[in-house]
């Protein structure tokens, strides 16, 4: 983490903040469609055959990103 970051300041919003932004959108049927769904935050997408290796590079930047901040 940067001392920017530590401030408060990031380049990006959070991703709570996505998430929010996400909600408050308008109902439509183009929003309640599964694409429209953030990636991060899609089950079904993120537990796609095709995703096992970004999924295992998650579940090893996890622990060294975890011991990193300590």
């Amino acid at each position: 983490m940067t001392p920017m970051e530590k401030a408060g300041w990031t380049p990006l919003p959070h991703s709570d903040e996505d998430l929010e932004r996400a909600k408050s959108v308008p109902d439509t049927p183009q929003t309640r469609a599964e694409t429209y769904r953030l990636a991060w935050n899609d089950p079904d997408f993120m537990t796609r055959r095709e995703l096992r290796a970004v999924r295992l590079q998650l579940e090893l930047l996890k622990p060294e990103m975890i011991l990193a901040e300590r």
